[in-house]
């Protein structure tokens, strides 16, 4: 695995972090979609799109794509894309599906999730004479180093389980970018919320009426008992 001897520019906390959030909502999409269903090129965006969420446990310590030379990166992703066999990408969803069901449970408390890496390749470099060894490592079955990216965008990421949420409107999974405060109830999208506004408005229009009914019958009978051949208008 061939490693660039140093990068551009140091990414800084806010990036690394921001990187994570953005796979962990890319998987939050993956794991809704209907396999059976994808086109020649909607295969090849998911695998590519794939690659890129595998990534972090590929190049560990590296966050994105420049980790790599650029004959390396390409000959990587090209094998990469070759050996994502429908049963592969299924067996990762699957895997992802359980993970974010298990987060988005309402009173998951957490706890450590564990996996067995048999596959992996441990290097320690340095970029230059003056520069401590750090450790890299690269998961090299597809499965595993998907597994073993879920974990590193979570740490990464710096989320809380109070974040991954399931949408009270259509059963979405989704991530929330804030803290969601308990007495509000966060939607997936925009339409979610608006379609749980329009009924909440409806249920309340329909009980005001219901009482509107209920204090005209009291009142007619209140009329009735006192003046029994009284018309009531």
């Amino acid at each position: 695995m061939q490693r660039i001897a140093k990068e551009k520019e140091p990414l800084t906390v806010a990036a690394i972090r921001n990187a994570h959030v953005k796979q962990l909502q890319w998987g939050a999409k993956f794991i809704r979609q209907n396999l059976d269903e994808l086109r020649a090129g909607e295969w090849l965006s998911l695998k590519e799109a794939l690659y890129d969420f595998t990534l972090a446990a590929k190049i560990f310590p590296s966050t994105k794509r420049s980790g790599l030379s650029v004959v390396v990166e390409k000959y990587e992703e090209e094998r990469f894309i070759q050996e994502m066999s429908p049963g592969v990408v299924q067996d990762i969803q699957s895997g992802m599906i359980a993970w974010f069901r298990a987060l988005a449970q309402p009173g998951y408390g957490g706890s450590d999730i564990g996996f067995d890496v048999n596959k992996v390749v441990f290097d320690f470099s340095c970029s230059s004479p003056r520069s401590p060894f750090v450790l890299g490592f690269g998961v090299l079955d597809n499965i595993q180093a998907a597994r073993v990216a879920m974990g590193l965008h979570l740490v990464g990421s710096m989320l809380t389980i109070g974040q991954f949420l399931r949408c009270p409107e259509c059963g979405t999974i989704f991530i929330s970018n804030r803290q969601p405060r308990p007495d509000r109830r966060l939607h997936c999208s925009i339409r979610c919320s608006r379609g749980a506004a329009s009924r909440r408005y409806r249920e309340k229009l329909q009980a005001h009426e219901a009482e509107r009914a209920r204090a005209t019958r009291r009142y007619e009978k209140k009329i009735r008992e006192r003046y029994p051949k009284t018309q009531i208008a």
